[in-house]
């Protein structure tokens, strides 16, 4: 969830309202319309300042200030496409225009146009150095547009320019995550560093069983994998085997230290030089970038109580699976940011997640009356009333989700299960069947098949009934077999795969 400065940014050009409507007027009606528009802004009352603004532009449409006001106060009001023709007449006029051009990005950013967002914002970046709220919103631009390493250098420029903003923080760690995350892709699954950075990972998460396999796999492809015997250890001492981890230690004491002429990356990394490491492969990428996102949000944790930081906590909450005290944080944060699109979406998400469909539903109501078309919304409204045995009344939401969003295969499964079980089998053929490429536990197919049977399609049915069937033994043996081997045994055991 990235941390937004567009906000901040709007205040900023605000304050320049007052001497951008500037030119004297010959009409004193002109300039008491004029008055009237700024103070109408100053309090907040953009709707009304729009219609002030287009009596000035109709009246005198060559002036660029006045235009850049009214789509300002269009911005404002959240007609945010009506503002982008003025504030790109006015950049026409004005090439050099910082208003313009923040306000334009800013536009951009918020209409989800983060690529169309960038030039703008480097212009202002470039004329205005010192510049944060442009700086943010282009470092946000560049993360959503998919440049992440840009986005970090601007990200850790701001964090230099603003220590204890806690969105520069906030943004440079999920910048650094993405960049891990692509690094990491680029390996092979069967490799030991995939192992190694797979299990790093379990163990962050606090998952020191998964961890301890994959550790152990790393080793059976590669046992001079230095750091695996000692991050061993480490979970040998979390478990009480305190011997065991000894033995680990020794082994890891015996291992060669690497070649700083051969092996750059892992001195640098070791030495924490970790945007040097980077510079390397791709395992080594990911590890540096991950210990760089580690650290710019523990930065965080040093810094006063904010929404970035209470969202943050929330976020890592719902990751591990703790909808309820992702619950409470969203909350939390709601209080210092009320109305905060953004933040209630997450609190309903997570809601969702707990199942507090008291707490849910009259929020999704709530926001449903202001976007009735909105795919997310409709979907957590469906699964709500599916999941308190309302299918009836899950079908129109979940049909709604799906018409705004048609690919979204989740949507289609949930609405193929709503209709199924509203008695509506033949039209909920089709979207099961359009979504049993999800099916991972055989549900779909187990839905597919009542209603085939519903439908008077016998050997549909038997054949989906099977299918099903055969997934389940193939999961619960996998969770067996996974459950075996995850088992933290000790050093002398046989690693995983040796007879």
């Amino acid at each position: 969830m990235a941390m937004r400065w567009g906000t901040f940014a709007l205040r900023f050009a605000i304050v320049l309202v007052a001497s951008l409507i500037a030119p004297a007027q010959t009409e004193d009606r002109l300039a008491e319309k004029s008055r009237e528009a700024n103070a109408l802004m100053q309090q907040g009352r953009f709707a009304e300042a729009v219609t002030n603004y287009e009596e000035l532009v109709r009246a005198l449409p060559a002036n660029p200030g006045l235009r850049l006001n009214l789509g300002m106060a269009l911005q404002m009001a959240g007609r945010i496409p009506e503002s982008v023709p003025h504030f790109e007449a006015v950049i026409k006029a004005q090439p050099a225009s910082v208003p313009a051009l923040l306000s334009l990005g800013m536009a951009r950013v918020q209409m989800g146009q983060a690529a169309q967002a960038i030039a703008p914002l480097q212009k202002v970046v470039a004329a205005e150095p010192s510049n944060v709220n442009a700086r943010g919103l282009l470092a946000q631009a560049l993360l959503e547009a998919g440049r992440p390493a840009e986005a970090a250098t601007q990200y850790r420029r701001l964090t230099a320019l603003t220590p204890k903003d806690t969105r520069a923080w906030s943004g440079l760690g999920r910048a650094y995550e993405v960049l891990a995350a692509k690094a990491f892709s680029e390996l092979k699954p069967e490799s030991a560093e995939w192992a190694v950075l797979a299990a790093d990972s379990r163990r962050a998460r606090g998952q020191n069983k998964a961890a301890f396999f994959f550790y152990r796999k790393a080793l059976e492809l590669m046992p001079s994998f230095r750091g695996v015997h000692a991050s061993l250890a480490e979970i040998y001492r979390a478990a009480g085997h305190a011997a065991w981890a000894v033995e680990e230690e020794a082994k890891e004491k015996s291992l060669k230290k690497p070649d700083c002429v051969a092996e750059k990356e892992a001195c640098a990394f070791a030495a924490g030089r970790y945007l040097e490491a980077a510079a390397g492969t791709a395992y080594w990428r990911a590890k540096a970038y991950n210990e760089l996102a580690r650290r710019a949000l523990a930065q965080l944790g040093t810094l006063p109580e904010s929404v970035e930081l209470i969202a943050l906590r929330a976020e890592i909450a719902a990751n591990r699976g703790q909808p309820l005290v992702a619950v409470e944080e969203w909350k939390k944060a709601l209080k210092l940011a009320p109305g905060d699109e953004r933040l209630e979406r997450e609190l309903m998400a997570s809601l969702s997640e707990a199942r507090d469909y008291d707490t849910l539903l009259p929020l999704l109501r709530e926001h449903l009356k202001r976007s009735p078309a909105d795919a997310e919304l409709n979907y957590f409204m469906g699964d709500a009333l599916l999941r308190q045995e309302k299918p009836e009344e899950a079908v129109p939401y979940l049909e709604a989700a799906v018409k705004a969003s048609p690919d979204v295969l989740a949507g289609r499964a949930l609405l193929g299960q709503a209709l199924a079980r509203a008695g509506r089998a033949a039209e909920a053929i089709p979207h099961l069947e359009a979504a049993v490429r999800l099916d991972e536990d055989g549900a779909i197919h187990y839905q597919m098949s009542r209603a085939y049977q519903a439908a008077g399609q016998a050997e549909k049915a038997r054949a989906a009934l099977e299918r099903y069937q055969e997934i389940r033994q193939k999961s619960e043996a996998e969770k067996r077999d996974l459950e075996q081997q995850i088992e933290i045994t000790a050093p002398s055991a046989k690693l995983p795969g040796q007879s």
